[in-house]
């Protein structure tokens, strides 16, 4: 029991660290053309622990662990996420690409190493997300009725973030949703 209590305070005191955000600024003529410049580095189901590769293609078959397309900003154009890891190092980073004419990396969050557990996939539109009740939410944080589709990320039995786009802020915000 204190064992799982510990580990938690771990796998969060990681997070906060590791989280380090930054704007990617890359513009590219497609989606198509960032899944071709991001191929070695996207998550894949070949990536995935056993038990988490099993349980995603029990809900996700024809998904890729990797890769959400969805209009995140509510401009009716499709955009893009992915969850990368580097070859040499794991290193895991989520990154989100807007398009428009063009698309533009807007914004990338390096989650630290990848151990295969990790993947992300939409949360629709209309879905409410809910801070997590075992940790103090930070002040201001309450639920939210997503806009348009948000990006989960799961750490598969461990933890989960909400990201979505905050049209007020004009940037991607997050939710611990559970642990």
């Amino acid at each position: 029991m204190k064992t799982d209590y510990f580990l938690k305070l771990v796998i969060i005191g990681l997070f906060s660290a590791s989280m380090i955000e930054y704007v990617h600024g890359s513009d590219y003529s497609s989606i198509t053309t960032i899944l071709n410049h991001y191929k070695n580095e996207i998550v894949t189901i070949k990536d995935l622990d056993a038990e988490v590769k099993e349980a995603f293609l029990n809900v996700e078959q024809r998904r890729n662990p990797g890769i959400v397309i969805a209009d995140f900003d509510g401009d009716g154009k499709e955009d893009v996420a992915l969850l990368t890891k580097e070859q040499k190092s794991n290193a895991l980073t989520l990154r989100f690409f807007l398009c428009k004419k063009r698309c533009k990396g807007v914004k990338s969050i390096d989650l630290g190493v990848f151990y295969g557990i990790q993947l992300i996939t939409p949360i629709k539109k209309g879905e409410v997300v809910e801070p997590t009740k075992s940790l103090p939410a930070p002040p201001g944080i309450k639920p939210v009725r997503l806009s348009n589709t948000a990006v989960h990320f799961g750490v598969y039995g461990k933890t989960s973030i909400a990201y979505f786009w905050e049209k007020e802020k004009q940037d991607f915000v997050s939710i611990a949703t559970s642990d």
